[in-house]
């Protein structure tokens, strides 16, 4: 008889038991090696996710931001342009008095 089968038989009830929580206990050890997979899984698709919807909420405001510097440099130059007339428009008119 090997050790194994002879202890198991020495000791009985015991002994069919104690293999029951050995065998119990692996069991439940690979499920939640299982499970922290996924879950670890899990968390990385939702990172995944999260960095894909900032990355898209980003280049939205980048776009808001350089159609609001477009405005602003157009607003600037028609205003520098509306100044310079009626810069002109002074001296001329003084040139004529």
């Amino acid at each position: 008889m090997d050790p194994l089968t002879s202890a198991l038989v020495e000791y009985g009830a015991l002994g069919a038991f104690l293999v029951f929580l050995v065998v119990q206990h692996v069991q439940g050890q690979k499920r939640m090696d299982r499970l922290i997979a996924q879950f670890q899984q899990q968390l990385a698709d939702r990172e995944s996710a999260h960095d894909t919807a900032e990355e898209l909420i980003r280049q939205r405001y980048d776009a808001i931001l350089a159609r609001y510097e477009a405005d602003r440099v157009q607003q600037f130059e028609k205003l520098h342009e509306a100044m310079r007339d009626l810069s002109q428009n002074v001296v001329s008119g003084l040139g004529r008095q």
